[in-house]
């Protein structure tokens, strides 16, 4: 499926209803992962193993939620980082995977 500008789509036709995805805190809860912390869904993005290894168990729940939604008819899928910022995880995760970020 080719990326389109959101722009795009509603110069291309205005009139049309796009369908975002859904719910994806309940969603990563159903499927395994907790999301109750401070940073909620970026839990599954503060994971080296997220990064480095393709089988990850936490990144084929994110590929498999974002796949479910596109074939239940989503047409936009935002992404679940909203919670991210620098003082959020620096503060709720372990300083090993924010240690070596400098700040400007």
């Amino acid at each position: 499926m080719a990326r389109i500008p959101l722009k795009q789509l509603l110069v291309d036709d205005p009139k049309k209803v796009l369908v975002l995805d859904g719910g994806q805190g309940t969603e990563l809860e159903n499927r395994g992962i907790k999301v109750a912390n401070p940073v909620w869904s970026t839990i599954p993005f503060i994971s080296e193993s997220f990064w480095s290894d393709e089988s990850s168990a936490n990144r084929k729940i994110v590929k498999e939620m974002f796949n479910d939604f596109l074939a239940a008819g989503a047409e936009i899928l935002m992404t679940i980082t909203y919670q991210t910022s620098f003082k959020s995880v620096s503060e709720n995760t372990p300083s090993k995977l924010w240690q070596h970020t400098i700040i400007f």
